[in-house]
């Protein structure tokens, strides 16, 4: 019994502490590896809008309140917004369809704390905005020397809005698609909400260029593309403006997505 004993303490200090510590590391290393590789946070969904066909003219706003409430001001409408040398599309929006999508921390950390909508010009800035419902406040103000309103269905109101003026939107739902903020004392006035319950929006600016950021990957996820002027944004390999994709980590570039202009002819 003594030599046994003898025997197993001589065994157990002769070997090394070292393979030991790597071995755990790697066990360890693997294990993260496995719980990261499930919908882990690192992926960005971008691509480019540009439109097939000729660009269509824009339409100037001729209500005479332009002139008496604007002096100046030559106004155009924005629901189509195309560059005439680029052809890139400004105000499409791309989300995540479901809007109760689970949200990465890294994305929460980067979602700002409030969005605002502000009447200045006679037109609303931005024209179009994205909102996480439950997450981020929303207030309309005004810059203006004129007094706007700012109706708004979604969260059942219509304020009046005098020079300088600031009010918190109070919204607790959404709607399937993005929703309208109108004006109706200057009637030709429009913004869009993109109200979901994740922050997973992009918005194309005047380059036709979007991005969302901090996308899990690995994960299939349905995305919805919209337009006010088209709706969903049925391009032929998209039905009902909605497409599927599992990302990688890193960038996943759609590329330039041609939009036929007969789309926007409603």
């Amino acid at each position: 019994m003594l030599h046994t004993l003898f025997h197993k303490s001589t065994l157990l200090r002769s070997l090394s502490p070292a393979p030991i510590l790597a071995a755990a590391l790697l066990g360890t290393a693997l294990l993260g590896t496995a719980l990261s590789g499930a919908g882990a946070a690192g992926a960005d969904l971008k691509g480019k809008f540009v439109l097939d066909g000729d660009v269509p003219a824009a339409v100037p706003v001729t209500d005479p309140k332009v002139g008496s409430d604007f002096p100046g001001s030559k106004l155009v409408y924005e629901n189509l917004v195309i560059d005439p040398t680029t052809k890139a599309i400004s105000y499409i929006t791309v989300f995540v369809k479901d809007d109760g999508f689970p949200v990465t921390p890294e994305a929460e950390k980067a979602a700002p704390a409030e969005v605002i909508v502000d009447n200045k010009g006679g037109q609303f800035h931005p024209h179009m905005s994205a909102l996480w419902v439950g997450k981020q406040k929303l207030f309309f103000t005004n810059s203006d020397p004129v007094s706007h309103n700012s109706n708004f269905n979604l969260a059942g109101i219509n304020p009046l809005m005098p020079p300088n003026s600031k009010i918190p939107v109070d919204v607790t739902g959404t709607k399937p698609i993005p929703q309208d903020v109108t004006c109706t004392i200057h009637p030709w006035m429009k913004a869009i909400v993109v109200a979901r319950k994740h922050p997973y929006v992009g918005i194309t600016g005047a380059d036709g260029a979007f991005v969302i950021k901090n996308l899990p990957e690995g994960t299939e996820i349905e995305f919805q593309a919209w337009h006010e002027k088209s709706g969903y944004l049925a391009i032929p390999a998209w039905e009902k403006g909605r497409f599927k994709m599992t990302l990688k980590a890193g960038e996943n570039d759609l590329g330039e997505i041609k939009v036929p202009v007969a789309i926007f002819n409603k």
